[in-house]
């Protein structure tokens, strides 16, 4: 069993969506997502290389991800 995954940090700068481009492809990936900032976030349009990330509100913060699939 392999395991493909990759982490990063994004900055969301005064916006309420933020699409974030990765560097694998990915076929059925697990996303956790943890903002630095209490809001909510929120995950969507999930592609085999890019998703967007979700805010309940407009802010300046730091958001960690980090995405995993096994196969």
């Amino acid at each position: 069993m392999s395991i493909n995954f990759e982490k990063g940090k994004v900055s969301l700068n005064n916006s309420e969506t933020l699409t974030v481009n990765l560097t694998k492809s990915y076929i059925k990936p697990v996303i956790k997502l943890t903002p630095r900032e209490d809001i909510i976030v929120t995950i969507s349009d999930i592609t085999s290389n890019t998703f967007k990330i979700n805010s309940s509100v407009q802010v300046s913060t730091d958001i960690y991800y980090i995405v995993i699939e096994g196969n």
